[in-house]
């Protein structure tokens, strides 16, 4: 998949997305319509970090996830809204360092690392990756598997 986005030259602030899907895999419809929504959310004044959260925030798509774990070859996330949402916000702090800005810490994107489970899983059980904490929910953005509480 391939992710273009544009931002203000003076603000840094995100403005517009074009994803399209390249030869293979992911619903172009589906790229079509979310780049459309994701633009029409930033002209709306809708701040990048509540944007990411939400894309980050989707359930783990069954395709991604076994992709990801057998052929190891996708982006870092559990689906393709989350792969998406991760790529906006280093496109978008690589803008905000370029234009000379302090990046900004957000509490809706920030994920603790899980220390100590209580059930032993501190790493995931199906590849060994460091799980993160959002909510009452264990998940692994390299493989996709979640576990709530």
């Amino acid at each position: 998949m391939h992710c273009e986005a544009f931002f203000d030259s003076k603000t840094g602030e995100l403005m517009e997305t074009y994803f399209s899907k390249g030869s293979k895999g992911g619903c172009n419809s589906f790229m079509v319509g979310l780049s459309r929504m994701i633009s029409l959310a930033a002209r709306g004044g809708i701040n990048i970090y509540a944007i990411v959260d939400q894309l980050k925030s989707t359930l783990t798509c069954p395709s991604y996830a076994v992709r990801a774990a057998t052929k190891k070859d996708t982006s870092h996330g559990t689906s393709c809204p989350s792969a998406i949402g991760k790529v906006l916000l280093d496109m978008y702090n690589e803008m905000q360092l370029e234009l000379g800005f302090e990046l900004k810490s957000n509490a809706l994107t920030e994920k603790t690392s899980i220390t100590d489970a209580g059930d032993g899983f501190s790493t995931c059980p199906v590849c060994g990756s460091e799980l993160i904490q959002s909510g009452g929910c264990r998940s692994c953005n390299e493989c996709g598997w979640t576990k709530c509480d």
